[in-house]
């Protein structure tokens, strides 16, 4: 059990409301003098299972029905929609468009260490002619040996026979279906404009089966597979051995996604090796010959393209595992790969414990989860992903980088008071943006160590996904996460971002309910600056802004005036006590609920609001975006050489120096809108005087005609 204790930790400060808590109002300045550059590019996904349903269908043949059934009533219509061609389903690749992944890991999890470009069964496998394997290539063996073999089967169909191709002699792997979508995403960014976007890719190559000689054919491993020297258990030496014939599926798939115009970026050893499962006797897995493993392969990799980014499994919670791959000599490899899931809901709120499990009944149950998971997960993301996150990098070579690889919600086992993932959409789109808040604050005190980051995951049918690929709609937690990287995407797009001491939250009670942080981004032209104040506000109380009475700012030389009427984007709860707050369908314990007839959530883009009057909505998620326009320097045109106007910005009297070789003949304060305000008759001067005492705060001209012309002075009133 943890507490829920106050905490305000740089420029992020959370909050919470209670009924009976008087009013409170979060704090909004713009002083981002101060503001400092971050790696805010961590929009990114794993693909996992994604592609068996996000391809085109409209020949599927009756007999292939329920083949590979995935989907539960009443969405089982939907089981024969698998990898049938390779034309990238339109709904989901307008989705992806839409929130432009920063990067993508493929093949994904735990197929990675299943997965085969080629077609190795029944010693079908020819090195100078090898053929692709069709779907995702897993054999049946493996799936056999496997513990979750019916995951693997159904999941991902291995070599699935329903393949349909426009071209026979076409490749029918997975691997072409990648390509094909990430493409298609690329090119739709590129139809609106962005024509530099450009998605990065990780790459985990299949190491495990490089440990698994029995994993093939008879045939095959009779002639290529037998060490040739039985203390070399990785079995280099050879090159007729299982290292070369390993080693080229892994650079064969490299040189495919690269062909293809795939921006491979980095190469990640494995999925979650360190398991109990993929070390067993069946394998030669130990942490040792999987970091000389993976050292032959980046070498082998890098003389190809030096470029390239390699990373190692690193899991904090087993010791042997972590200390020999941190132990191994030479350091070839650049970044940790760390998979993070929130797995508990144990929380204290108000000095009662959050229950080991709330009641079975679905409707009773909902206020009991609601309750506990605001305070539980808030508690998460607050106060232990920081320690998770150094506890990762803790012993390995300064500048090493961390990839968050995989990360998300699990339900542990049958616990049945961890229902927060399946139950409540609300909770898990500000999870989803609170969590993305935590690794941008941890690269600001962090010299940027978290290089990339790729939630679990970008499709599929489950309450981890991103986007609802096949069931037509977005449904549970699929749709909530679509609109949190959604509104996340100037942040993680933006050619510079900056995060600086934009709140602050005045003698407030809780830290784990509400959550506030304000960023600055810039485009590249440096011209259009915009502030974004990024929010999740989970109590039933509307949450007034404060602003400061800055009109202008200051960054890196220049004044920026702050517009105030400003857009606000965000998740609703349509409810007024968030407890139904879930899209369609979810699952609680294993059942599927039909959410359609009870209230659900609205979605609000980019509604104007004023600053001066804005208060957060109860049981909100979204961010507030603030234009700033830049307004040029006294002294940067050439007709205003030698004027003088200060203090600028300023309020109450302001002064206005005239160069020696000027006589005014009209000098004029207006609106910026030209409206005239007054005019100084006695022009025999050189210093004047304008009161601004009784104006409104915003930017002003001060018009001169002059000996010389005319000159047009800015200036702004606080």
């Amino acid at each position: 059990m943890k507490k829920c204790l106050p905490f305000i930790l740089g420029v992020i400060a959370f909050i919470i409301l209670t009924p009976l808590a008087k009013a409170q109002t979060v704090e909004l300045n713009f002083n981002i003098t101060a503001a400092q550059n971050i790696n805010s590019k961590l929009s990114g996904f794993n693909t996992g299972p994604t592609f068996n349903e996000m391809f085109e269908a409209s020949n599927s043949p009756v007999s292939i029905v329920d083949a590979c059934a995935i989907f539960p009533p009443p969405f089982d219509t939907f089981n024969d929609f698998k990898i049938i061609s390779f034309t990238p389903q339109a709904n989901l690749v307008e989705k992806t468009a839409e929130i432009k992944p920063a990067s993508m890991r493929f093949p994904g999890g735990t197929i990675a260490n299943f997965y085969h470009l080629y077609e190795y069964e029944d010693g079908s496998y020819d090195p100078d002619a090898p053929v692709f394997a069709a779907g995702c290539g897993t054999q049946d063996v493996e799936t056999s040996v496997f513990g979750g073999a019916n995951v693997i089967r159904e999941q991902y169909c291995k070599k699935d026979p329903r393949v349909i191709l426009d071209d026979a002699s076409a490749n029918p792997n997975y691997i072409r279906g990648f390509v094909n979508y990430v493409l298609a995403v690329e090119e739709q960014v590129h139809a609106t404009g962005d024509t530099d976007y450009k998605m990065d890719v990780i790459y985990v190559p299949n190491v495990f089966t490089h440990f698994q000689t029995k994993f093939l054919g008879s045939v095959i491993k009779e002639a290529y597979l037998e060490p040739s020297d039985p203390t070399d258990h990785l079995n280099i030496a050879d090159p007729n051995a299982i290292f070369e014939l390993y080693y080229k599926e892994v650079i064969d798939a490299l040189d495919y996604l690269i062909a293809n115009d795939i921006n491979v970026v980095g190469i990640e050893f494995g999925n979650e090796l360190f398991f109990p499962f993929y070390q067993t006797a069946n394998s030669n897995v130990t942490p040792t010959t999987y970091m000389a493993l993976s050292d032959v392969y980046s070498k082998r990799i890098a003389a190809e393209y030096p470029e390239m980014k390699f990373a190692v499994l690193s899991e904090p919670s087993n010791d042997t595992w972590n200390n020999a791959v941190k132990d191994y000599s030479p350091v070839f490899y650049d970044a940790v790969a760390l998979h993070d899931y929130y797995t508990n809901n144990a929380c204290i709120s108000e000095g009662e414990a959050c229950p080991d499990g709330c009641p079975d009944d679905y409707v009773t149950d909902r206020t009991c989860r609601f309750d506990c998971g605001k305070c539980s997960l808030g508690d998460y993301t607050r106060h232990e992903l920081n320690p998770e996150f150094l506890h990762a990098l803790e012993g390995f070579p300064e500048n090493t980088k961390l990839w968050l690889t995989e990360w998300g919600i699990i339900s542990p086992g049958t616990h049945t008071g961890n229902n927060l993932d399946y139950m409540n959409t609300f909770l898990y789109a500000s999870f989803v943006q609170e969590h993305l808040i935590q690794q941008i604050q941890f690269n600001e005190a962090n010299n940027n160590a978290i290089e990339f980051s790729t939630h679990h995951r970008i499709g599929y049918k489950n309450r981890w996904s991103v986007i609802q690929t096949r069931l037509g709609v977005d449904t549970s937690a699929e749709q909530s996460n679509l609109y949190t990287y959604k509104f996340f995407e100037p942040l993680a797009h933006a050619s510079e971002a900056f995060i600086y001491e934009g709140i602050e939250i005045p003698s407030l009670i809780d830290s784990n309910t509400v959550s506030v942080n304000s960023f600055l981004i810039e485009d590249e032209d440096d011209t259009n600056p915009q502030i974004l104040v990024y929010y999740s506000n989970k109590t039933t109380n509307d949450l007034p802004l404060n602003v400061s009475s800055f009109t202008s700012t200051l960054f890196e030389g220049s004044t920026y005036l702050i517009n105030e009427t400003a857009t606000s984007s965000y998740l609703l709860a349509a409810d007024s006590t968030g407890l139904y707050s879930s899209f369609g369908s979810t699952k609680f314990n294993g059942t599927w609920i039909d959410n359609t007839d009870n209230p659900s959530l609205s979605v609000v883009e980019d509604a104007s609001v004023d600053l001066n009057t804005y208060a957060i909505p109860a049981l909100s998620t979204g961010v507030i975006t603030i234009d700033l326009e830049k307004i040029i320097g006294l002294n940067d045109a050439p007709e205003n050489q030698g004027f003088q106007l200060y203090p600028n910005p300023g309020n109450g009297e302001i002064q206005l120096t005239i160069p020696p070789n000027i006589q005014p003949t009209s000098i004029q304060l207006r609106s910026i809108t030209g409206e005239l305000i007054y005019t100084l008759n006695d022009l025999n001067n050189s210093n004047y005087t304008f009161n601004t005492t009784g104006l409104e705060r915003g930017l002003y001209l001060v018009e001169i005609l002059h000996n010389n012309g005319e000159s047009l002075l800015k200036f702004i009133h606080q």
